[in-house]
């Protein structure tokens, strides 16, 4: 239940498939995908402006090599569009969602235990989750009715829960975790009620909302705590003050909704990932025109993520495909194809040379698991630890 780069080097693909009949046979099975996929659309805006924007791009880097897959390990995706569902908390600890609960992966020993079961919590038999978040040795877990669940990492049975809203259409799509002015660890929550609330997380109690006129996908605060970035069933992104909620800035470019927003470690840009299959890329001291458009292969960009060290730019489409952009130079990606929805992508926190990805595959033969991918980097320090 495992693949390996030795099995690789045996013929199988990082997700334990053998092709019987060789490359040309995964090559017919890819370009049938391509063909086939119909990506999904809120707005029926023409993409054909937004073609003439794309920035060149050479799609030949190798900054990542497979490195391992539990095939045991299988994620549970409940939304389509929600996509943030798995998270490296460090190198030894990747927490995803699965159909009855949130387990917790060791890429370290391959071994895997429940950490949050539903069954043994009567009020969350009919629990959802829609998003996942893991920092500061607390775990958090968005549902659909409004829920966040909070477990304490270091407690086993200090479970918390709360519901930030009782709307019909509360889904809870994004959370962020940061710290207040005052030092208090907090989250921020992004509803499908059109509404951003911060949590502080020590009581679960609500301190602020700042409403929209739109359902909320992601919002996600800057570096130095400043500002919050929102996006959401809107063409513009958003620009607020994180203390306040004021709007100071709306950023356009793209033709649909958003749903990924991330900032550059050093603040400096901030990237947003649209249903019209393009990423785009601001310089945070000129937010009036993005300076950089790259597009995908096959569908959205669901999910965002920059390595710590701000050396690398993730993105994540639906399916099949993830991105890494060369965040500096901004002209090399290396694109890692599979096969199956993803469920979320995440480095490890303070780790730049690991990247998670979890595969969801309901539809055909090809196996759900969590994908390993590590830098040369990696390797050599992996080497002097032996």
């Amino acid at each position: 239940m495992e693949v390996t780069p030795e099995d690789l080097r045996e013929g199988t693909d990082i997700q334990g498939f053998s092709w019987d009949y060789g490359q040309r046979n995964r090559e017919k099975l890819r370009r049938e995908r391509l063909r086939k996929y119909s990506n999904y659309r809120s707005l029926s805006t023409s993409r054909e402006a937004i073609l003439k924007e794309i920035s060149p791009l050479r799609n030949d880097a190798n900054f990542f090599k497979f490195n391992y897959a539990s095939l045991r390990d299988t994620c549970f995706i409940a939304h389509f569009q929600l996509r943030n569902l798995l998270w490296a908390g460090s190198k030894n600890d990747v927490y995803y969602t699965s159909s009855y609960g949130v387990e917790h992966w060791s890429p370290v020993s391959r071994t895997s235990q429940t950490i949050i079961d539903y069954e043994d919590h009567p009020s969350l038999l009919n629990f959802k989750a829609s998003s996942l978040l893991c920092k500061e040795d607390l775990l958090l877990v968005g549902g659909f009715n409004g829920e966040v669940l909070c477990q304490n990492l270091r407690e086993e049975n200090d479970l918390r829960s709360g519901t930030v809203t009782k709307s019909l259409n509360g889904i809870t799509n994004h959370m962020e975790m940061s710290r207040s002015r005052s030092g208090a660890l907090q989250a921020i929550i992004s509803s499908n009620d059109c509404c951003i609330r911060i949590m502080d997380l020590e009581t679960l109690q609500i301190t602020k909302t700042f409403d929209f006129d739109w359902p909320v996908n992601c919002a996600v605060v800057s570096p130095d705590g400043r500002l919050l970035s929102v996006v959401g069933d809107d063409t513009n992104c958003s620009i607020l003050n994180a203390e306040s909620g004021e709007v100071i800035n709306t950023l356009s470019g793209h033709v649909d909704y958003s749903f990924a927003t991330c900032w550059s470690p050093d603040g400096r840009v901030l990237a947003t990932g649209n249903q019209d299959m393009t990423l785009r890329l601001y310089d945070t001291r000129y937010f009036a025109k993005s300076f950089s458009v790259f597009e995908t292969q096959m569908g959205a960009v669901r999910s965002l993520r920059y390595s710590p060290d701000g050396r690398f730019l993730v993105a994540a489409e639906p399916a099949d495909f993830i991105h890494i952009l060369d965040a500096q130079s901004l002209d090399r990606s290396q694109e890692i194809d599979f096969f199956g929805e993803i469920a979320g992508i995440s480095f490890p926190e303070e780790e730049s040379d690991c990247l998670y990805v979890g595969v969801v595959d309901n539809i055909t033969e090809f196996n759900s698991c969590i994908l390993e991918f590590t830098t040369s980097r990696f390797d050599s320090l992996a080497q002097l630890c032996v």
